[in-house]
């Protein structure tokens, strides 16, 4: 895997990756938003770094795929924010119907793609005795729904429970293209996509374990039932009424005032945004201000999604942040999938608190799987670009050396972008945003019988204690006071 900035001409950097490269290895790369984490140091040179980690596994199966997305499907932002011209153009029904129609072109593309790579791979690894349910996927993304980009790999999984899946959507803070990039062994050629996927399934000779989570909690005193949406990502209505007049009501028009929403979209026009639009970007400093007041609102005011079922009584949220809010047509748009029927709500948690629990989540996969510490040589991790956005660099560089004392300095690779790609507790969603999804690669052999869950790992609850993984029924584990946490 290799990771560069925007800045950076990515069919140079893969060229010449593939030319150092073995000729057999498959190789996926993508540009991440403002730097990453290299062995305990964030890297970030004002928007220049680059970076690679090799998982070298000769008892195992790794197959590569890729594939381009159509013209028409747009960009993150196209699909989340500035869709607004489109969206008033032809109506919320309309615009939602067209939506919907493209999510499915991309569901269906991806699932061709996986196809052509996984039967063959499977045998490969049934012939090494490596179990025939892939060990975990890394897939990155460019481009909008990656809902269905991930569900459709996530189908392949076999039998009652899904594979770990780990990576994220490529993302940028300028105006130079997010792309992902793939060179496959056989083919010894390399392409990058502005639109479209880039992933591999992976059959490994030892155990790797993941979990996904985010440092917000529920804001109990707000939520509803989304009634009518417009495609998958943008929020029309929420319990029978205008979604962003219900936004404005929770967060409280008494500090979400006229003045403020005059104010947002005065720095939004500028940056760019139509008239009456808000932008993610032009939001944040309302919602510093918010936190400024002891309100337990998160930064970028995000919503949590309920997730089905409860677990041990707990009603746990995929977080959904909103890219923009349009106050013409009263809608919300967010970076993952809504959907009619869920309940929604705010979501909060303090700035820190994000950072931190990708710590926690580290922790939590070693204590959780049994490893002991000496089993473990290598961790990647993909994070929200929030994480650095609102921490800054000298608060990436305290993640990325706690981050490496947890595991033992490891190599370690860590990128930033969103949203971000895991295993849900309810074993259906796979796209959050506001979160850190991980992986942790050990010594020991995949056919071993490990002490600790026998399934792999899948969401933190909220208070970061409790591992939830999903097979036929949900399973809960306290891992709070174990000897590695």
């Amino acid at each position: 895997m290799f990771v560069y900035s925007a800045k950076h001409d990515a069919a140079t950097i893969s060229g010449i990756f593939r030319k150092m490269a073995p000729a057999d290895c498959a190789m996926i790369g993508m540009s991440s938003a403002g730097g990453c984490i290299v062995d305990g140091t964030w890297l970030a040179n004002e928007g220049f770094f680059l970076a690679v980690q090799g998982i070298h596994d000769p008892g195992g199966v790794y197959a590569s795929f890729d594939t381009s997305f159509p013209d028409q499907v747009p960009k993150f932002w196209d699909a989340n924010g500035s869709h607004v011209a489109r969206l008033r153009e032809k109506g919320v029904e309309k615009f939602g119907q067209q939506q919907k129609s493209l999510e499915s072109r991309v569901k269906t593309l991806v699932s061709r793609t996986v196809a052509e790579v996984f039967e063959d791979a499977k045998a490969k690894a049934q012939a090494k005795g490596i179990p025939e349910q892939p060990g975990f996927s890394i897939v990155f993304t460019s481009g909008a729904f990656p809902d269905a980009a991930t569900e459709a790999v996530l189908d392949f999984s076999i039998g009652d429970s899904r594979f770990p899946l780990i990576g994220g959507g490529a993302w940028t803070t300028d105006d130079l293209p997010c792309t992902v990039s793939h060179s496959s062994g056989e083919s010894m050629g390399h392409v990058q996509h502005e639109l479209g996927i880039a992933g591999l399934l992976c059959w490994p000779s030892c155990h790797a374990a993941g979990a996904f989570c985010s440092g917000l909690k529920k804001n109990e005193s707000t939520g509803g039932i989304i009634t009518k949406c417009s495609g998958p990502n943008i929020i029309a209505e929420i319990d029978g009424k205008p979604a962003f007049d219900v936004y404005r009501e929770w967060v409280g028009t008494d500090v979400f005032t006229d003045d403020d929403v005059a104010e947002a979209l005065k720095a939004a026009k500028e940056g760019g945004a139509l008239d009456g639009e808000i932008t993610m970007g032009a939001g944040m400093p309302f919602f510093d201000k918010l936190a400024e007041s002891g309100k337990p609102i998160s930064q970028c005011g995000a919503l949590g999604v309920a997730l089905s079922g409860k677990y041990d009584g707990t009603e746990l949220q995929k977080v959904a942040v909103p890219v923009s809010w349009d106050t013409e047509t009263k809608t919300i748009a967010t970076l993952v999938g809504v959907s009619e029927g869920q309940k929604v709500c705010l979501m909060e948690g303090a700035k820190a608190e994000v950072r931190d629990r990708t710590v926690r989540v580290a922790e939590q996969i070693v204590a959780g799987r049994g490893f002991e510490m000496d089993h473990i040589v290598g961790n990647f991790t993909f994070m929200c670009l929030l994480n650095w956005a609102l921490t800054g660099d000298d608060g990436m560089q305290s993640l990325a050396e706690d981050l490496c004392e947890t595991l033992g300095w490891v190599p370690m690779l860590a990128m930033i972008g969103g949203p971000e790609f895991g295993n849900m507790a309810d074993g259906i969603g796979s796209a959050g945003s506001y979160m850190t999804s991980e992986l942790v690669f050990s010594s020991k052999h995949v056919n071993e019988e490990m002490r600790g869950l026998k399934r792999q790992l899948t969401q933190l609850s909220p208070d970061g204690n409790h591992i939830l993984s999903r097979t036929k029924s949900t399973q809960r584990r306290d891992v709070s006071n174990t000897e590695e946490c």
